[in-house]
């Protein structure tokens, strides 16, 4: 049973976004802060969030390395994750769902996107690439004055080493 299973993820984990993983729906709001800030740290690679739980910039879990504050709305790269990056390859469902592994030549990477970006354009669709690891989120609502987001991730693959 333990090969079967790992056969099963090593083919997961090759494949295209379509088989690779369904979307999740992630919801932040007031009960996913801790009382230091309202904001929170996501792992990219699990879909999961994370509470602030010092003052620091540091994420309190290994991998949680995107900081995501809806109030400001802002996703941020942890210092020192040099190995990762965020880009916003476009917008809308259809984008979301056809979007796999591969970084669109004509988007740039960054460590921060912030409001200017997150609020030009309905349902802003980003790419989280930490190491060779790939994920998609789409942004599906986001209310400032509420400090809520709302978004869907899924796991798109892996990038060739």
């Amino acid at each position: 049973m333990k090969v079967l299973s790992l056969i099963i993820s090593i083919i997961l984990s090759s494949a295209p976004a379509s088989i690779a993983g369904n979307s999740k729906s992630v919801k932040i709001n007031d009960a996913s802060y801790s009382k230091i800030y309202p904001a929170v740290w996501f792992h990219p690679s699990k879909g999961k969030v994370h509470q602030v739980v010092t003052k620091s910039e540091r994420p309190p879990v290994e991998g949680a390395i995107v900081w995501i504050e809806p109030r400001d709305p802002e996703f941020r790269l942890a210092p020192g994750a040099e190995d990762a990056s965020l880009s916003v390859i476009g917008h809308g469902d259809a984008v979301f769902k056809a979007a796999d592994a591969k970084q669109p030549k004509d988007k740039q990477t960054t460590a921060k996107l912030d409001s200017k970006l997150l609020l030009s354009a309905k349902k802003p669709v980003i790419r989280i690439r930490v190491g060779n690891s790939i994920s998609i989120l789409i942004i599906d609502r986001i209310d400032t004055k509420k400090r809520t987001m709302k978004f869907r991730w899924r796991l798109a693959g892996k990038t060739k080493p």
